[in-house]
C-alpha cells in the first residue's frame, strides 16, 4: 500500500495514463499490498458525491486516495478534477475482488451519480479508467453496471439542456468500454445484448441531430470500438438483422456502414473502400470480407428503402443521416435498380413526405445524375408550383441537387426545355404569381450544374437561356415574377463566358434607367451575379453613366443608398477593367463624393442598415474592389487615412457579422489582401484594434443597463446590434493576424498578443486560447513567434505596459494587456521578465504614489460634492424660507442640499442619507465610488421639488447670485476634484503594477520562482498603500504560489504572514511574546490546544517553513528569499519573541556561500537580534562567519554595519566575522571610502578588545584613509550610541593628525554639524523634542580628541566657537562635554597662549548679560576655563589672585553646575595662596563661614563646593591643620541652626565627593551624626544627610565597606526605632556604593532590609521600603529597571507576588547585561520559588538561574549567591515532574559553563553518587539528565576522562547502578549532538547488552537509551549503528551468523529480541521520507497508518526476512 506519508508528487496525477497491467502483475500487486474495505469509501462518496461542484473542487490528496478516504475524510465529488482523477484511477487497485462482488450495485450506483457532475475532461477519464478496471475484475460488476446503463439510456432522467448532450455522449462510451472490455460475455447474453444494442441505437439517432462536434464524438466512440474489437460487428449485424430498426434507433446504422462498407472492404485487399464491395475486384483472399461486406450492403439498402423512401410519415432527416455511408458507396447499378425506381414512385404519390429525404440522397450520392434528372423534373416542376411555399422551396432544393450532379449539357438543355413549356402553358395556364415564381427559380436552379473540363455546349445553353430569361422580362408585368427573373438571368449571364447576349447592355440600360426603386436594385443585385463572368463586365462599359449616376443619387438620398453601395460595385468592377470608365469616375468625382466626412457607403455604420444576404456580400465585394482595384483613387483623396482606415474597419467588422455565409465571404477577402498587399494587412490589425474599444463600451453600457455582464450574442446568427460573440472575435482576429508577416515583427506581433488576450476576443476563464491557435497557426507557415519576441523584448514589454496595454485607462484593455503578460512570460520568461520588470516601474507611478499626503488621501476618500474638511462634521440645518415648514432640528452634513419634503418623511429617518452611497463607496473602486456620489447628487437634486415650482420663494443668497462663501467652497470643490482626479490616476496605475507582476509570476511559477525575492520587494511596500492594499495582497498571493513545493501548500498563509508583518509595526513583538510557561501540569493538554488555536499565521509559517527544512534540508534561494522578510520582521522586534529560536534554526541552514542569499539584509538583522538578546551571540556568531563568506568585494560596506551598533559584542561580533570576507581575507578589497573609514572608526573603540580585531581587519583591507574622510566619520558622531560616537570622535582626532592639512577643514565641518542640529531658540522648544542632541554631543567628543592635534591658529577659532554657541547649549549633557573639551584644549595649549586666551574669556565675564539663563550657562564654562588657564600661571603672578577672586565670585551664582566647575578649578590656585602667610586659614575661615551662618542656599551651597576645592587643593592635613571636621562636627550638632546643620551636611557630601577615598577614614567618625541627622526635625537637614549619606557611601572601596557594615548591621538590631530607621536608610544609601563594591555588601545588605520589612514600627518598614527603592534605582539594567515595582512587591510578600514575578522575568527580553543591583532583587525571589511546593514555580525558578547566568558579565557577581542557589537547585534537580527535572538540568548547565568547574568541585560526583544510588528512578533520572548537560559544557576532554567509568557502570553488578548509567546514555546524544557519534563504537555495545539485562528497569532504559542514538545517528551513523546490531544479534542468535529476525524464533532470548527489534523499527519509522530513501540500502520502511513493516538484507540467507 502507497505509504500515507508519501509526498503528492509520488502519486501518479490524473492526466497521467494508467498502464494496463496484466493479471499475474496486479494479483502480485494485490498479494503484495494489504488489503482495505471498501464499503467505506463507497459509503463516503456516495453521501457526498451528489453535492459536487466542479467550481468547488480545490485541492489534491498528497497520499493515495484509500488513505485519504479514511483517515481525512475529504469530499469525494466536490474535489477538483484532480481529486476526481485521483478517486476513480487509484481506487481499484487496493480493493479486494470479493469486496468488489459485494460493492458493485454501490460501485456501479456511485459511477453513474457522475453523469452530470464530471464534465470536465480529467475526471470523465478517470471515471472511464475505473469502469475499465472494475470490468476487468469483477464479473458482479458487469452485471450491475449493464444494467444501470440500459437503465438510465432508457430513462436518463432530468438533467440541464446545457449537460443533457455530454450525459448521452457519456452513456454511449460507457456502453462502447463495456462490450469492448466484456464484449464476449455480453454477446452471449441475447436479451442484455440485444437491449444493449438498442441502446446504443436510440442515442445514436439522437446525436446525429446534435451539434456537430458531440455528432463527431459519439460515431467516433462506436467506430473505435468496432475497430478494436472487429469480432462484435457480426452479432452486431446479426442483431440489427433480427431486431426491427425503426427510426429512433435508425442510428446504429452509421458506425455499421462505416464499418462495413470502409473498415472491412479495406481488409479485404481488393480495390479500396466501397470500390472493391460494388465491383467485386477483391482477390480471393478477402472473399469471406466481402461477402460480409455484400450481405451488409444488401440489408441496408433494403432497410433504407423501407425505412426512409417508403416510410408513411414524414421521416427525420437524421433517418436520412443515418444512411449516409451507405449512399456514398451506392453506384449505378443498385441506384438505378433499387433506390431510383424507388424515389421516383414515392416522389410521384406523396411528395410532402419524401422530398427532403430524395434531396438528400440526391446530394450524398457520387454518381452522376444526368440520366436520371430529366425524369424527375416534371414531378419536382409541379411540386415547384405548388401552392405551399415550403413545398416549394423543398422542390426547388431538390431540382438544385439533381442539377449539380448533372455534368451533360444535352440534359440541361432538355430541362430547360420542359421548364420553358410549362411556362409557356403547355402543361396548362400559369395563373398566379407564385406558380410562375417557381418556374423561373427552379430555372435558376438549373444553372448550378456541373459542367467538367471545356464544355463548349455549356455558355451556349447559358446564352439560350438568359436570353429567354430577357425575352420574359419584356413580357410580364408583375413585380414578384420579374424579380424572380432578374434573380435567375444574374446566375445564367454568369456561366455564358463570352457568349453572352448582345441586348444585354441595353436590357441593363434600360432597366436602370426606367424601372422603379425595388426592380432596379434587383437589377443590380441580377448584375452583381453577372460580374462573375468578367466578360460580362466587358459588355456592360456603357452602363456606367448610369451607375455613376445611381452613385450620386445614393450619396444625396439616404432611400437610394443600397442602390448606391450596388451602383458603386458595379461601376468600380467596370472601371478595374476599363480604362475609360476609371476615368469617368474621376471626372464625375465619384470617389471623393463617396469618402468625404463620414463616408456613406464605406463606414461600420451602414452594417446595421443592411440585413439581406446578398447585400452585405455586396458591400464585402465593394470593399475588396476599392482597396484592391482603386487604391490609387482612393490615396489621392483629401482624406486618404480616413478613407483606407474606414474601409479597413468596414472590412473587419463584416469578419465577426452574425451571417456565416457573410463571415466566410470577409475570410476570403481578407486573405486574399495579406496574398497581395502587406500594407493592407497592417491597416487591417489597426481597424480590430480601433474597432474593439466601442464593443467594449457597447459591453460596459449592457452591464450597467442589466446590471450584470454584458450579453453577447447567443449564437453566431444573433442580431447584429448586439455583441458578437468572442468566438466570431477571435475566429476575426485569426483571419486578420494569422499570416507569418505578423511574426516576422516584433512591434506587430506584441499588439496581436494584445488584441488575442482582449476579453470580447479571448472569453472564458482561459484568456489564452486564440493565442495559442495564432501561434500553431504561425507554426504550420513555418514563422516562430517566440524567437521573434526574444529577440527584442524591450520592444514586447513597452507595447504590453503602453498607451493601448497596462497604462490603458480602459479596464478591458489593461486586463487583456495583463493576460498577454502571462502568456510572455510563459513563451519567453526569461528574456521577458527583466524588462517587464523595469517598464512596470516607469508605468506603475510607484514615485508619484509614495509622494502622496495624508491630505491628498483624505481627500480622495471624501465623497465628491464634499469638501475634505467636512468629511463627517455635521451643522444643523438652515432653514432657507420661514413660510415653508421644515425641520430645525435635524443634524445635516454641511452641503447637503434641505428637502423641502420632509414634513412628509418619518421621523427617525437620518437627514444625510443622500450622501450614504458616497459614503459606502469609500474604499471602493474610484468608478463605483464616482457612481456612488453621482447617484447621491441625484438624489439630493431630486429632492428640490417646491424649488422649481413657479412662484416659489427662493432664499436670498439665491436671488443676488452667490455668495462668497459658496463661491469659495465650490472653487476649493474644484481644487480636490482636481487632487482625487490624480490619486484615482495613481491608483489605477499601482494597482495595474501590481496585478501584472502577481499575474506574470503565476503565469510560469517554474521561471517566477527564482524572481521570487525581486518580486516580493515590488510588491510588498504596497502592502501598506492607502490605495491598493487588497490588490497588493491578491498579487502577494499569486507570487506565493511560486514557492518551492514544500512550500506550496502554505503559499495562502506565507502571503498573509507577509502582510501581516508588514502592518504590525512595533505591535508584532507583542502579537508574538513568549509563551507563558503558566499552566504547565495544572493546563495540561487543554492549554496547549488552546494556544495552538491562538497562534497567528505567522508562527504558522515559521513551522511551516521549520518543518520543510527538517524534512529536506534547506529550501531553494528564492524561496528563502520570498519568505525572509518575514523572519526580518520578527527577528526585528524590540524584544525576544517565541519565534526567534525557530527562526534562526532555519538561518543556520540557510548560510552556504554558493547560493544567492539576501545576505546584507541577514547580516544586518542578525546585527540586530545580537543586540536585543545577547544569549544568542554562540548561535549568531557562526551564522554572521557564513554570511560573509558569500560576500561580494561591492558588499564589504554593508557587512560593516555592525560596527555602529551599541553594544560592544555586536561590534566585536562584525569584526570577527568581515575576516572570513573572501575578498578582505585575501588583501584583495577594493578601496572604498565607507569601508575605510568604518574600519578606521573601529581601531578606536572604547572596548580594547575591538580595538585589536580592528586593527587586525585594518591591516587585512591594505588601503590608506584618504583625506577624504570627513564626511563618513562625521555622520558617526551623530549615532545614538556613546561608545560609537567616542570611536568616531578619536578615529576623527587621529585622521587629523594624520592628515594635518585637513584640520581647519575638519573643524569647519563640525561646527557645521553642530549649527545644523542645534535646537531653535525659541519657547515653544522643549528638552524632550530635542533628537539631535547625539550629534551636537559627538562634536564636543571630537574636539576633546582633537586636543592634542589643534594648533595656536586654530584656538582663537575654537574658543570663539566655544564661547558664541557650544557653552550655551540647551542640554546639559551637551554642555558637560563641551566644557571638557575646552578644558582639555587648554590643559594642552594653554600653557603657551595664556596671553591669547585670557582676554577672550575675561571679555566675556566682563559683558553685560542679554538672556540671564544662556548667559549663566557660558558663564559657567567660562569659569572652567578661566581656572583651568590659572593654573598655568606663575604662583606669584598677580593675575592668580584676580582670577581667584573671580572663581569666588562666582560661587554664589545659584546654579550648581557653575558652582561645581569652579570648585574644580580651585585646587590648581591652592599653592598660590599657600605662598601668602594665613591666605589659607583666612579662605577656609571664609568658606566654613559662609557655609555655617549664611542664610542664602546657594551661598551656603556654593561655600561648601568651595571648602572642598580649597582642602583638596591645600591637601588632606588642611582637615586637620585647620579643624575642619571640627568645624562641621559643631555645625551638625547646632540644635538651634538648621540652616548650620544643613550647611555642615553640605560639607561632609561635598569633602567626599571631591576627596574621594582619601575621605574614608573620617567616615566611621561622621556615621553616628549621619544616624542622628536622619531623624532631624527639619526637612532639608534630612535631605541633605541622604544625599551626603549616598555620596559618601559612593565613594567607598572595599575596606571601607567592611568597615562600617557591622556597625551599620547591628544597627538593626537596635529596640530604639529611631536608630534602626537610620541603620536601614544607611544601608539604602550604600546601594550607591561603587559597582564593585555593590557585588560585596548588596548580598548583605538587601536580605536584611527584607527582613525589616515585617518590622513593627511603620516608620522602620517604610524606611527598608524606601531603601530597598534605593537599590532599584541604582540597578543599571533597565529591562529589571522596569520591574523593580514588581520585584519589591515580590520580596515584601513573596507568597502572593513570587509567581507573578517570576512570569515577568521569564517574559523579558534582555539587551543589556545584569548588574550586581539587579541580582540583589532577583536572587531573594528565585531562592524561595525553588523552596516552593508548586512545580510549576520550581520550574520557572530553575528556568531564570540558567537565563541568568549568561545575561551576568562579570560572574563573580554571582559566587555570593551560590550558597543560597543550589540547594535549592539541587532538589528541584531531583524532582517527580519530569519537565522540571529538564530545565533544572539545563540550569546547571548554563552555570558550569559560565562560572565554571572549580565553583562547583563536588557537583560532578554528587550526580554520579545520585544515578548510582538506590533511591527511585526519577531521582536516577534527573541526576543523569542534570550530568549530561554538565559534562555537555565541561566538553569532551573531560567526557573522555569520564566514559570509561560511565560505561563501567553500565555493566556494574547492582541493577539500579545500571540502570542510572544507561539512563545517562539517553541524554548524552541531546546534549553533545553531532560530536557524540564518534563515541557509538564504545557506547552501543553497552547499550545492546543491556537490551538482554535480566532486570526490567535496566532493559527499558538501554532500550530508551537506544531509542535516542537511533533517532539521532540513525542516518549519519548508519554502517556503525548496523555493525554493533548485526554484532548483538549474532550473539542472541547462537552465533550462527544469521540476520536476527529470520532466526528470531530460536533465539535464546525471544523477548529480548522483540524489544530489541521494536527499539530498532520505532527509531527508524520516525525518520522523515526523504531520509528514509537515503538510507534505503540499509532498510525500507512502508508505513500504513501506524502499521509499520521493516525488511533488512539477510547477510547468509538468499532470502528477504520479514
Amino acid at each position: 500500500m502507497v505509504d500515507a506519508s508519501a509526498p503528492a508528487s509520488e502519486v501518479p496525477a490524473a492526466s497521467e495514463p494508467v498502464h494496463k497491467e496484466s493479471g499475474s502483475e496486479a494479483e502480485a500487486n494485490a498479494e503484495a499490498l494489504p488489503v482495505i474495505d471498501m464499503v467505506p469509501i463507497l459509503e463516503l462518496a456516495e453521501a457526498r458525491v451528489c453535492s459536487c461542484s466542479v467550481k468547488d473542487r480545490v485541492g489534491v490528496f498528497d497520499a493515495s486516495i484509500s488513505s485519504a478516504l479514511d483517515s481525512k475524510a475529504v469530499d469525494v465529488a466536490s474535489a477538483a478534477p484532480r481529486l476526481a482523477s485521483l478517486i476513480f484511477q487509484t481506487l481499484p487497485i487496493y480493493v479486494d475482488p470479493v469486496d468488489v462482488a459485494s460493492a458493485a450495485p454501490r460501485l456501479a450506483s456511485l459511477i453513474f451519480q457522475t453523469l452530470p457532475i464530471y464534465v470536465d475532461r480529467r475526471s470523465q477519464a478517470s471515471v472511464e479508467r475505473v469502469i475499465v478496471k472494475a470490468l476487468k475484475r469483477e464479473t458482479a460488476f458487469v452485471k450491475a453496471f449493464a444494467g444501470a446503463l440500459v437503465q438510465a439510456c432508457a430513462k436518463p432522467g432530468s438533467v440541464s439542456a446545457s449537460v443533457a448532450g455530454l450525459v448521452r455522449y457519456k452513456l454511449l462510451k460507457w456502453s462502447c468500454l463495456l462490450l469492448r472490455e466484456r464484449g464476449d460475455a455480453i454477446v452471449g447474453v441475447r436479451a442484455a445484448f440485444s437491449r444493449l444494442v438498442v441502446a446504443q441505437g436510440t442515442l445514436l439517432t439522437v446525436a446525429l441531430g446534435d451539434e456537430p462536434r458531440m455528432k463527431r464524438a459519439s460515431l467516433h466512440a462506436v467506430n473505435e470500438m468496432l475497430g478494436t474489437v472487429p469480432s462484435l460487428a457480426p452479432p452486431y449485424l446479426a442483431e440489427v438483422k433480427s431486431t426491427p430498426v425503426t427510426l429512433t434507433t435508425v442510428g446504429i446504422a452509421h458506425p455499421l456502414l462505416t464499418y462495413f462498407l470502409e473498415t472491412k472492404a479495406g481488409e479485404a485487399g481488393g480495390a479500396t473502400g466501397a470500390e472493391g464491395v460494388a465491383n467485386g475486384t477483391a482477390g480471393d483472399g478477402a472473399a469471406a470480407a466481402l461477402d460480409i461486406a455484400s450481405e451488409a450492403k444488401t440489408f441496408f439498402l433494403e432497410t433504407y428503402s423501407k425505412l426512409v423512401l417508403t416510410s408513411r410519415e414524414r421521416p427525420p432527416h437524421v433517418a436520412s443521416e443515418a444512411f449516409a455511408p451507405l449512399l456514398q458507396a451506392v453506384r449505378h447499378d443498385d441506384f438505378k435498380g433499387a433506390l431510383f425506381p424507388t424515389a421516383a414512385k414515392m416522389l410521384k404519390r406523396n411528395p410532402e413526405l419524401i422530398m427532403d429525404a430524395v434531396g438528400y440522397l440526391l446530394s450524398t450520392v457520387t454518381l452522376d445524375l444526368s440520366a436520371y434528372a430529366p425524369e424527375l423534373l416534371p414531378t419536382l416542376a409541379l411540386q415547384a408550383r405548388h401552392q405551399n411555399a415550403a413545398t416549394r422551396e423543398e422542390a426547388i432544393a431538390v431540382v438544385a441537387a439533381a442539377a449539380k450532379q448533372c455534368s451533360d449539357s444535352d440534359s440541361i438543355r432538355t430541362m430547360f426545355a420542359y421548364l420553358k413549356g410549362v411556362l409557356a402553358g403547355k402543361e396548362g395556364k400559369l395563373t398566379s404569381a407564385y406558380q410562375k415564381v417557381g418556374v423561373y427559380q427552379a430555372l435558376r436552379a438549373l444553372s448550378s450544374f456541373s459542367a467538367p473540363g471545356p464544355n463548349a455546349m455549356a455558355p451556349a445553353v447559358a446564352a439560350d437561356v438568359a436570353e429567354f430569361l430577357m425575352g420574359a422580362y419584356a413580357g410580364d408585368t408583375n413585380e414578384e415574377v420579374l424579380a424572380s427573373i432578374l434573380s435567375a438571368l444574374g446566375e445564367w449571364l454568369a456561366r455564358t463566358a463570352r457568349q453572352a447576349p448582345a441586348a444585354t447592355s441595353a436590357f441593363v440600360t434600360a432597366r436602370l434607367a426606367k424601372e422603379k426603386e425595388t426592380l432596379r436594385r434587383c437589377t443590380l443585385r441580377c448584375l452583381r451575379l453577372a460580374f462573375r463572368n468578367p466578360h460580362v463586365r466587358e459588355k456592360l462599359v456603357p452602363c456606367v453613366d448610369a451607375l455613376v449616376t445611381l452613385v450620386k443619387s445614393g450619396v444625396s438620398k439616404p432611400t437610394m443608398r443600397l442602390d448606391g453601395v450596388y451602383a458603386l460595385l458595379l461601376a468600380a468592377s467596370v472601371a478595374a477593367l476599363d480604362l475609360g470608365s476609371e476615368e469617368k469616375l474621376g471626372k464625375e468625382k465619384v470617389w471623393q463624393l463617396v469618402l468625404q466626412g463620414d463616408p456613406p457607403f464605406l463606414s461600420t455604420s451602414i452594417v446595421p442598415k443592411v440585413t439581406a444576404e446578398e447585400d452585405l456580400l455586396a458591400l464585402l465585394e465593394l470593399v475588396e474592389v476599392v482597396l484592391l482595384h482603386h487604391s490609387a483613387s482612393v490615396s489621392s483623396g483629401h482624406a486618404a487615412a480616413v478613407s483606407t482606415n474606414e474601409l479597413c474597419r468596414l472590412a473587419v467588422h463584416l469578419l465577426w457579422h452574425p451571417l456565416s455565409s457573410v463571415r466566410k465571404a470577409a475570410h476570403t477577402m481578407v486573405a486574399r489582401f495579406h496574398a497581395i498587399s502587406p500594407l493592407l494587412s497592417d491597416s487591417l490589425l489597426d481597424a480590430l484594434s480601433l474597432s474593439l474599444p466601442p464593443l467594449e463600451d457597447l459591453a460596459a453600457a449592457a452591464a450597467i443597463s442589466t446590471g450584470d455582464a454584458p450579453e453577447a450574442a447567443a449564437s453566431p446568427e444573433a442580431a447584429v446590434d448586439r455583441l458578437p460573440p468572442p468566438q466570431l472575435l477571435g475566429q476575426a482576429l485569426l483571419v486578420v493576424a494569422g499570416t507569418g508577416a505578423v511574426a516576422e515583427r516584433v512591434g506587430v506581433a506584441a499588439r496581436v498578443m494584445l488584441l488575442a488576450h482582449h476579453k470580447l476576443v479571448a472569453g472564458g476563464r482561459r484568456r489564452d486560447v486564440v493565442w495559442q491557435e495564432l501561434i500553431r497557426a504561425w507554426q504550420r507557415r513555418a514563422y516562430e513567434v517566440a524567437a521573434t519576441l526574444a529577440a527584442e523584448p524591450v520592444v514586447v514589454a513597452k507595447i504590453l505596459t503602453g498607451p493601448v496595454g497596462l497604462a490603458s485607462s480602459r479596464p478591458d484593455q489593461a486586463d487583456a494587456a495583463i493576460a498577454a503578460i502571462q502568456s510572455a512570460m510563459r513563451l519567453i520568461p526569461s528574456e521577458f521578465f527583466q524588462p517587464l520588470v523595469t517598464e512596470l516601474e516607469a508605468v506603475g507611478q510607484r514615485k508619484e504614489h509614495d509622494a502622496l499626503t495624508e491630505s491628498e488621501i483624505k481627500i480622495f476618500n471624501t465623497p465628491e460634492g464634499m469638501l475634505s474638511a467636512e468629511d463627517g462634521v455635521y451643522v444643523a440645518a438652515v432653514v432657507r424660507d420661514k413660510n415653508v415648514r421644515q425641520s430645525r432640528g435635524k443634524l445635516k452634513l454641511y452641503g447637503a442640499e434641505l428637502d423641502d419634503d420632509d414634513d412628509e418623511e418619518p421621523p427617525s429617518k437620518p437627514a444625510p442619507a443622500a450622501a450614504a452611497p458616497a459614503k459606502k463607496a469609500i474604499g471602493a473602486t474610484p468608478a463605483a465610488r464616482t457612481a456612488a456620489g453621482a447617484k447621491a447628487g441625484a438624489g439630493r437634486g431630486a429632492g428640490k421639488k417646491d424649488a422649481a415650482k413657479p412662484g416659489a420663494k427662493k432664499p436670498a443668497a439665491a436671488e443676488g447670485g452667490k455668495t462668497a462663501k459658496e463661491e469659495a467652497r465650490e472653487a476649493l470643490l474644484l481644487e480636490e476634484e482636481g487632487v482625487r482626479e490624480r490619486v484615482r490616476g495613481i491608483q489605477r496605475h499601482t494597482g495595474v503594477l501590481v496585478r501584472a507582476l502577481g499575474a506574470a509570476a503565476a503565469a510560469n511559477p517554474a521561471f517566477s520562482h527564482d524572481q521570487l525575492p525581486q518580486l516580493v520587494a515590488s510588491i510588498l511596500p504596497f502592502l501598506r498603500s492607502p490605495l491598493i492594499p487588497s490588490q497588493a495582497f491578491d498579487a502577494l498571493a499569486l507570487v506565493m504560489r511560486c514557492l518551492s513545493p514544500a512550500l506550496q501548500p502554505f503559499s495562502w498563509e506565507v502571503a498573509s504572514a507577509l502582510c501581516s508583518v508588514s502592518l504590525a509595526g512595533e505591535r508584532l513583538a507583542e502579537q508574538l511574546k513568549e509563551e507563558s510557561v503558566e499552566g504547565g501540569e495544572e493546563e495540561g493538554g487543554e492549554g496547549k490546544r488552546r494556544r495552538r488555536k491562538e497562534e497567528s499565521v505567522v508562527d504558522r509559517v515559521v513551522r511551516a517553513v521549520w518543518s520543510a527544512c527538517k524534512e529536506g534540508g534547506s529550501l531553494p534561494a528564492a524561496t528563502f528569499g520570498a519568505v525572509f522578510p518575514i523572519f526580518e520582521r520578527v527577528l526585528r522586534a524590540n524584544k525576544k519573541t517565541r519565534l526567534h529560536d525557530s527562526i534562526l534554526s532555519i538561518l543556520e541552514l540557510h548560510t552556504s556561500p554558493f547560493i544567492s542569499l539576501p545576505r546584507l539584509a541577514m547580516i544586518s538583522v542578525l546585527y540586530h537580534v545580537l543586540g536585543r538578546v545577547r544569549i544568542y551571540h554562540a548561535r549568531v556568531q557562526p551564522i554572521l562567519r557564513e554570511l560573509c563568506r558569500g560576500l561580494k568585494a561591492d558588499e564589504i560596506g554593508g557587512a560593516l554595519e555592525g560596527l555602529f551598533a551599541e553594544q560592544a559584542h555586536v561590534r566585536e561580533a562584525c569584526l570577527e566575522a568581515v575576516k572570513y570576507i573572501p575578498t578582505l581575507a585575501a588583501g584583495k578589497a577594493p578601496q572604498d571610502p565607507y569601508v575605510a573609514c568604518a574600519l578606521w572608526m573601529a581601531q578606536y573603540d572604547p572596548e580594547p578588545t575591538n580595538a585589536e580585531a580592528a586593527e587586525m581587519v585594518w591591516d587585512m583591507y591594505g588601503h590608506q584613509l584618504g583625506s577624504e574622510y570627513a564626511p563618513n566619520l562625521i555622520i558617526s558622531l551623530g549615532n545614538q550610541s556613546q561608545e560609537v560616537r567616542l570611536a568616531a570622535a578619536e578615529a576623527m582626532a587621529a585622521a587629523m593628525d594624520e592628515y594635518r592639512g585637513t584640520i581647519q577643514s575638519s573643524l569647519s565641518s563640525l561646527f557645521s554639524l553642530y549649527v545644523r542640529d542645534a535646537p531653535p531658540q525659541t519657547a515653544m522648544w522643549r528638552p524632550q523634542d530635542d533628537a539631535t542632541w547625539h550629534s551636537r554631543e559627538g562634536v564636543a567628543l571630537a574636539m576633546r580628541a582633537a586636543a592634542d592635534v589643534l594648533t595656536t591658529k586654530e584656538l582663537p577659532l575654537v574658543a570663539t566657537f566655544l564661547i558664541s554657541k557650544a557653552l550655551g547649549d540647551p542640554n546639559e549633557e551637551v554642555r558637560r562635554r563641551m566644557v571638557e573639551a575646552g578644558s582639555a584644549i587648554i590643559n594642552r595649549h594653554g600653557k603657551e597662549n595664556v596671553g591669547l586666551l585670557l582676554p577672550i574669556f575675561e571679555n566675556y565675564l566682563d559683558r553685560k548679560a542679554d538672556n540671564e539663563h544662556s548667559y549663566d550657562l557660558v558663564r559657567e564654562g567660562v569659569v572652567v576655563f578661566l581656572g583651568a588657564l590659572a593654573k598655568h600661571l606663575a604662583p606669584d603672578d598677580p593675575k592668580v589672585s584676580l582670577i581667584l577672586s573671580r572663581l569666588l565670585e562666582v560661587l554664589n551664582t545659584p546654579s550648581e553646575a557653575v558652582q561645581r566647575a569652579v570648585s574644580d578649578c580651585l585646587p590648581p590656585l591652592m599653592p598660590a595662596i599657600s605662598l601668602k602667610e594665613g591666605g589659607a586659614q583666612a579662605l577656609i575661615s571664609q568658606q566654613l563661614k559662609a557655609l555655617l551662618t549664611s542664610d542664602r542656599f546657594a551661598e551656603r551651597r556654593g561655600a561648601a563646593f568651595g571648602l572642598a576645592g580649597v582642602v583638596k587643593g591645600l591637601g588632606l592635613r588642611s582637615i586637620r591643620d585647620h579643624g575642619v571636621l571640627q568645624a562641621l562636627v559643631k555645625g551638625v550638632e547646632d540644635k538651634s541652626s538648621p540652616k548650620a546643620r544643613e550647611g555642615a551636611l553640605f560639607g561632609f557630601e561635598c569633602l567626599s565627593e571631591k576627596l574621594g577615598r582619601l575621605f574614608e577614614p573620617y567616615v566611621i567618625h561622621i556615621l553616628p551624626y549621619l544616624l542622628v541627622c536622619y531623624s532631624d526635625q527639619a526637612t532639608p537637614v534630612r535631605e541633605a544627610t541622604v544625599h551626603a549619606s549616598r555620596c559618601i557611601m559612593g565613594q567607598l572601596s572595599a575596606p571601607g565597606v567592611k568597615l562600617i557594615l557591622p556597625a551599620l548591621l547591628k544597627g538593626l538590631e537596635e529596640k530604639a526605632w529611631r536608630s534602626k530607621q537610620g541603620s536601614v536608610q544607611l544601608l539604602g544609601a550604600m546601594a550607591f556604593c561603587a559597582p564593585r563594591q555593590l557585588s560585596h555588601c548588596l548580598p548583605l545588605v538587601v536580605p536584611k532590609l527584607s527582613e525589616v520589612l515585617t518590622d513593627t514600627h511603620p516608620k522602620v518598614q517604610a524606611a527598608a521600603h524606601t531603601s530597598l527603592q534605593q537599590v532599584g534605582s541604582v540597578i543599571r539594567n533597565p529591562e529589571i529597571a522596569a520591574l523593580v515595582p514588581a520585584l519589591l512587591d515580590g520580596i515584601a510578600n513573596p507568597n502572593k507576588h513570587a509567581k507573578a514575578c517570576l512570569d515577568l522575568l521569564l517574559q523579558t527580553t534582555f539587551v543589556n547585561s545584569i548588574d550586581a543591583a539587579s541580582l540583589a532583587l532577583i536572587i531573594p525571589i528565585i531562592h524561595r520559588a525553588l523552596r516552593e511546593r508548586s512545580s510549576d514555580i520550581k520550574k520557572r525558578a530553575a528556568q531564570i538561574v540558567g537565563n541568568t547566568v549568561s545575561l551576568v558579565t562579570d560572574h563573580s557577581s554571582l559566587l555570593p549567591y551560590l550558597h543560597l542557589l543550589l540547594p535549592g537547585l539541587k532538589k528541584v534537580l531531583l524532582d517527580p515532574h519530569p519537565d522540571v527535572r529538564t530545565v533544572a538540568a539545563k540550569a546547571f548547565g548554563s552555570l558550569v559553563r559560565g562560572i565554571g568547574e572549580h565553583e562547583f568541585s563536588d557537583l560532578v560526583p554528587w550526580m554520579l553518587q545520585t544515578i548510582g544510588s538506590d533511591a527511585s528512578s526519577v531521582e536516577r533520572s534527573g541526576a543523569a539528565q542534570g550530568l549530561s548537560e554538565v559534562l555537555g559544557s565541561l566538553g569532551r576532554h573531560r567526557f573522555e576522562l569520564l566514559l570509561p567509568d560511565l560505561l563501567a557502570g553500565c555493566s556494574h553488578k547492582v541493577a539500579t547502578v545500571r540502570d542510572g548509567h544507561l539512563t545517562l546514555f539517553k541524554y548524552l546524544p541531546l546534549s553533545f549532538g553531532a560530536p557524540f557519534q564518534n563515541y557509538l563504537p564504545q557506547v552501543l555495545p553497552a547499550i545492546l547488552d543491556g537490551l538482554a539485562d535480566e532486570n526490567e528497569s535496566v532493559r527499558d532504559a538501554a532500550l530508551a537509551a537506544g531509542h535516542v542514538l537511533v533517532q539521532e545517528y540513525a542516518i549519519s551513523s548508519l554502517p556503525c549503528c548496523c555493525r554493533q546490531w548485526r554484532r548483538v544479534c549474532s550473539a542472541t542468535a547462537g552465533g550462527s551468523g544469521r540476520a536476527p529476525w529470520s532466526c528470531w524464533a530460536t533465539c535464546s532470548s525471544r523477548w529480548q529480541a522483540r524489544q530489541a527489534r521494536w527499539c530498532w523499527r520505532v527509531a527508524v519509522t520516525t525518520r522523515a521520507p526523504a531520509q528514509r530513501r537515503r538510507a534505503g540500502r540499509f532498510w525500507t520502511c512502508w508505513g500504513w497508518r501506524g502499521a509499520t513493516r521493516c525488511w533488512l538484507p539477510c547477510t547468509s540467507c538468499d532470502r528477504t526476512c520479514r
